[in-house]
């Protein structure tokens, strides 16, 4: 006859009587499993976030590990089973969530710099916008100055930042060092590689002050561009080329004035 028990409803009282043994032999393996996870899915569901945090509490603490105190067996087995019941509670609540992946790229994050106002420089005209405001007097002629230049070519952060160099380009990041000359008189330190053009833009500008400028091809490096000077000597070495007819997207920062020192309103350079 069939065993009259069933998973979900206790037998009649006519058939109690009949052998519980011979019931079970006749439970198959798939209701066998199925009974189990009846019966262990709530205790799990219950017990599993006491038993995580009871587990991570028993942990010996930082102190105790710099003193070099072990954990005991019984440390690690409870660790272990605390392990176990956390892992088991967040697999079952997340078995139904999609999880979506993006391979494509992550930009990197910068200090994002917002235009504050917009001018002109005074002799070529120079559309350039103020993206930080400065201090202490404006930068004339003949001011000995202190100022960090960086371009792109394609527009404001399209890539790293350049700079250039006595033979091609450099790459650049947040940290630069300030390049030293003399405004409108002649080019001093590493400022030569600059077109002179530039400095046009950075006339006015104050200590701490940052301006974005574009540079028109015909102020840059016009038709003939820049090539690599070592280009023959290093064929393989590629990307230090000024293409021709290259506008150049120019971040310019004042560091530091001579007159401003003079004036005590900036520490001197090596005290910075």
């Amino acid at each position: 006859a069939a065993c009259p028990i069933s998973l979900c409803a206790m037998p009649p009282k006519h058939v109690r009587s009949r052998s519980m043994g011979a019931c079970w032999k006749q439970l198959s393996s798939k209701r066998l499993t199925r009974l189990f996870l009846l019966l262990c899915a709530p205790v799990v569901l219950l017990l599993g976030p006491g038993a995580a945090a009871w587990a991570f509490f028993q942990l010996p603490s930082g102190t105790e590990l710099e003193r070099g105190v072990r954990p005991s067996n019984s440390d690690s087995r409870r660790a272990m089973l605390g392990a176990m019941a956390g892992g088991l509670l967040a697999a079952g609540s997340s078995a139904d969530a999609a999880v979506v992946y993006d391979d494509g790229p992550v930009p990197r994050k910068r200090n994002a710099l917002k235009k504050i106002s917009s001018g002109t420089s005074p002799n070529l005209g120079l559309k350039y916008d103020v993206m930080k405001e400065g201090t202490c007097d404006g930068a004339k002629y003949g001011d000995f100055v202190r100022a960090k230049h960086k371009f792109w070519f394609d527009g404001f952060e399209m890539g790293l930042p350049r700079e250039l160099t006595e033979v091609g380009l450099q790459e650049v990041g947040d940290f630069q060092e300030p390049k030293k000359f003399k405004l409108g008189i002649g080019e001093i330190d590493k400022n030569r590689y600059e077109p002179p053009t530039i400095q046009d833009a950075l006339l006015g500008m104050k200590v701490g002050e940052i301006r974005r400028v574009v540079l028109p091809a015909k102020y840059a490096f016009m038709e003939r561009g820049r090539p690599f000077k070592l280009k023959d000597a290093y064929p393989t070495i590629v990307d230090q080329d000024i293409p021709p007819n290259a506008d150049l997207y120019y971040q310019l920062e004042m560091a530091w004035t001579g007159p401003a020192q003079l004036a005590g309103c900036t520490p001197a350079w090596e005290e910075v």
